[in-house]
């Protein structure tokens, strides 16, 4: 293939990124496995840097600074999640993102994590306090 001039490679090169976009049509359904809705005090739920009782449970009105940031997707609101110290979250949008390589990530679909209770009841445990 004979070299293009640099005006005419930046037009073909947004015309071959435009298509790939066009193509990546997929938006994947990410599937839970049913420990936050099963467990209130948010057991085997990502609680990493927020705010927790004396026990360890998360506490719940931090929690859900966090999942109401995640809906929204609002700088704003991310900046309001409550933290349990002065350690901030570091990058909590970064699933957000976009990329110019390859797929959407969020077009990429993950199975769900293995149920909280599925550990416990393989070492015989309880998962009451």
């Amino acid at each position: 293939m004979p070299s293009l001039k640099p005006a005419a490679r930046l037009k073909k090169a947004e015309k071959i990124r435009i298509a790939a976009a066009k193509a990546d049509k997929h938006i994947a359904t990410q599937k839970d496995n049913g420990d936050e809705a099963l467990y209130p005090e948010k057991w085997g739920s990502y609680s990493k840097g927020l705010a927790h009782d004396a026990k360890g449970d998360v506490k719940i009105r931090s929690y859900n600074s966090m999942l109401r940031a995640l809906k929204t997707g609002n700088e704003t609101d991310f900046g309001k999640i409550r933290l349990g110290g002065t350690v901030p979250l570091v990058d909590p949008q970064a699933g957000l993102a976009f990329t110019l390589e390859g797929g959407d990530p969020q077009s990429f679909e993950l199975p769900a994590a293995p149920p909280l209770a599925t550990a416990a009841i393989r070492q015989g445990r309880s998962l009451k306090h």
